[in-house]
């Protein structure tokens, strides 16, 4: 029961991966070639765990090597995209960043079709699950000088690129792929050696090493890329700091977030729910007024004083629409007017 409750495991890493990876390419605040790569990457991911676990359930063995070759396909995939991503990340020129990987590309083909035929193993089937044992070493071999030369090229750029990046950040993303692929290369052992010892499932390790490197890719780049500049990630910190009072509100005029500047030059208590009015000197129908105004989408201004300091201000209020073009709060900006009285 152990190789079936270990190719359940499988299924779930393999449904994991495509959903984080699917997850990050719909966020558009993202740059395009990482959202891509990493959904790439978690394609490739997927198609590793899910092809083994297939394999595994494969009642049928003369049909046991079909999702064996897709699951190959996801490994020779994904570490050509690991190399393609080292390569453009150091910026060297193209000639140079296409040559290794289209020979990889070609090598890695060329696996595929030796490595991923029917007769390179032969399928064992127990109670409820399927298992392989070599039987072309021929073939054997030259996928391992495929895996071991890949993975050492990898571990080679990961390390120029470490000594060359000078940001802390990039640094530590590079020394992650360092450590992630050397992950990959010792769970890789077991298969590449045709060891016994993890017979009842010989895919399962380097299975798990696979979605352990996929998930030190996700993270780190998600990481890098919530500090490249852009409006969405330097949003906050404008927020935060901008020397202008910014109030939100909700369509029934109810104050939802301020910055520090509304809290410090309006003195709103902090502690309990805040309408306009309890903010501004305003008449109950000038309230309205600004929310029928902005249930309507129009932006408008409206002079007022700050109620707690008195001191007159003008409001400059901006209409937020949803996806569907209608308003879900109200963005306020004050301007002073004049000194407190």
């Amino acid at each position: 029961m152990l190789g079936v409750y270990l190719n359940i495991i499988l299924i779930a890493f393999a449904v994991l991966s495509i959903s984080a990876g699917l997850l990050f390419f719909v966020q558009k605040t993202i740059p395009l070639y990482l959202r891509t790569f990493t959904l790439l990457l978690s394609v490739s991911a997927f198609l590793i765990c899910g092809g083994y676990a297939i394999m595994g359930f494969t009642a049928d063995i003369n049909y046991a090597f079909i999702p064996r070759f897709f699951g190959l396909f996801g490994i020779n995939t994904f570490l050509l995209l690991e190399l393609a991503y080292l390569l453009g990340d150091m910026k060297i020129k193209k000639i140079f960043r296409y040559i290794p990987i289209i020979f990889f590309a070609l090598f890695g083909f060329s696996d595929l079709l030796l490595h991923g035929s029917k007769t390179s193993f032969t399928y064992i089937r127990h109670d409820l699950y399927t298992t392989y044992e070599i039987s072309s070493m021929a073939h054997h071999i030259f996928h391992c000088c495929y895996v071991v030369s890949i993975a050492l090229l990898l571990l080679l750029l990961s390390l120029k690129s470490y000594k060359m990046i000078k940001i802390k950040r990039d640094k530590r993303l590079h020394l992650s792929v360092i450590f992630a692929n050397l992950f990959v290369l010792l769970a890789a052992v077991p298969d590449l050696t045709g060891s016994a010892i993890f017979e009842k499932c010989p895919s399962f390790i380097f299975c798990l090493g696979f979605m352990f490197v996929f998930f030190i890719w996700y993270y780190q780049i998600k990481r890098r890329a919530s500090f490249i500049p852009s409006i969405e990630n330097v949003s906050k910190e404008i927020f935060n700091t901008i020397d202008v009072p910014i109030l939100i509100f909700d369509m029934n005029g109810i104050l939802s977030m301020c910055n520090p500047s509304a809290i410090s030059a309006l003195r709103i208590p902090i502690e309990k729910e805040n309408n306009l009015r309890e903010i501004f000197t305003l008449r109950d129908v000038a309230a309205l007024h600004i929310i029928a105004k902005a249930k309507k989408g129009i932006n408008g201004t409206q002079d007022s004083f700050i109620k707690e300091t008195g001191v007159p201000c003008t409001i400059n209020y901006f209409v937020k629409l949803d996806y569907t073009g209608e308003p879900f709060c109200l963005i306020i900006t004050v301007m002073n007017q004049g000194k407190e009285a």
